[in-house]
């Protein structure tokens, strides 16, 4: 068996020994960590490895100062990948990786201008864990989490990283630079197809927004139409209401009108003296022009008063119930209240009826 996967397992049965509680795989990785203050780390490569690492920025190379939540919190925030490197100092391997690799001052150039590097001790309960996440079975360990992709996904309270690059043993720093390229251009493409995806995620809810805000302005519009259709309705059925209600009262009144003209004709029928005789003394006979063109013929006594012969007119079939005068050749107006024989007519004398 290879020395890293001996060191692997006996971290491992050391944690059983300990009574430490392993989480299940894809929990929330921060539930079990304590907060790990990488300044022993710190110490630990300058003082043994003599790297010039620290958290501040005039620090050859530049570690996160922090949780590996907020580490990813971190690399969110500045919109770049995470690096994480467990150290485990037992490894053959480390002190060469440490001194040759992680101090090469390229690389350390690379990492501060393009990653967020978080470490860890590989005996910390944070490297642990974090050991235990990516299924590690060689030191040095060295990663590569994004927040988007495919690979072994890793859970915290600040969300879940993937996996995109995980060397693990001895690696020169041309290597690990290469290496690196290739996981930094992975995670330009997870953040291509990310905010792919985020901007058809967009476009979909603001084309359902739009969509909605439309079909609900159709619907109100839908709304106010039939409302106006129906006021219109009820408009137009009050109008044709009304219209039937004046036509109705119009046949009452013309038939309220007939009945008394009837009436009036009845009467005044009944109260006519009847003609006089043709040959008889005193007798004028009287051509009467209606207004339809119609004339009425009749025998008047020159002793009867001239609302005779209005009454006489009145009874005749085309009379309507207007009113009217009459009037003998030339212009001469007959008073009903005066006789026939006031104004010196003679047989067969033309009147007219003149409607006022």
């Amino acid at each position: 068996m290879q020395g890293g996967s001996l060191m692997v397992w006996k971290m491992w049965l050391g944690l059983l020994s300990s009574g430490w509680k392993a989480l299940k795989w894809g929990g929330v990785f921060s539930a079990e960590c304590p907060r790990h203050v990488a300044q022993p780390i710190d110490q630990k490569l300058r003082e043994e490895y003599d790297v010039d690492c620290g958290f501040h920025d005039t620090a050859q190379l530049l570690l996160y100062d922090g949780t590996f939540e907020e580490a990813m919190q971190g690399s969110r925030y500045q919109s770049r990948p995470l690096a994480v490197y467990i150290h485990a100092s037992e490894h053959s391997d480390t002190a060469s990786f440490v001194t040759d690799t992680l101090g090469n001052p390229t690389l350390c150039r690379a990492l501060r201008e393009t990653i967020v590097l978080w470490a860890a001790d590989a005996s910390s309960a944070e490297g642990r864990l974090f050991t235990q996440k990516v299924e590690a079975v060689a030191f040095p360990l060295f990663c590569v989490v994004h927040t988007a992709g495919q690979g072994v996904v890793v859970h915290t309270d600040a969300g879940q990283g993937v996996v995109v690059l995980k060397v693990e043993g001895k690696v020169d720093a041309m290597q690990l630079m290469r290496r690196l390229n290739e996981a930094c251009e992975i995670c330009q493409s997870n953040d291509s197809q990310t905010r792919l995806v985020e901007e058809s995620r967009r476009f979909r809810e603001e084309t359902a927004t739009a969509l909605a805000e439309a079909l609900l302005v159709d619907t109100q519009a839908l709304r106010e139409r039939h409302r106006r259709e129906q006021d219109t309705d009820a408009a137009r059925e009050q109008l044709e209401h009304a219209h039937e209600q004046l036509e109705l009262d119009r046949q009452q009144q013309l038939r309220r009108q007939r009945e008394s003209l009837a009436a009036l004709q009845q009467r005044l029928r009944a109260s006519l003296p009847a003609e006089p005789d043709a040959d008889a003394a005193g007798v004028l006979t009287l051509k009467i022009s209606l207004p339809n063109g119609d004339s009425l013929h009749r025998r008047f006594s020159l002793s009867d008063p001239v609302q005779v012969v209005y009454d006489a007119v009145k009874c005749h079939q085309a009379y309507d119930g207007c009113d009217f005068h009459l009037s003998s050749y030339p212009c001469t107006h007959l008073d009903p209240s005066a006789k026939l024989s006031d104004y010196g007519l003679h047989s067969r004398a033309v009147v007219r009826m003149v409607p006022t």
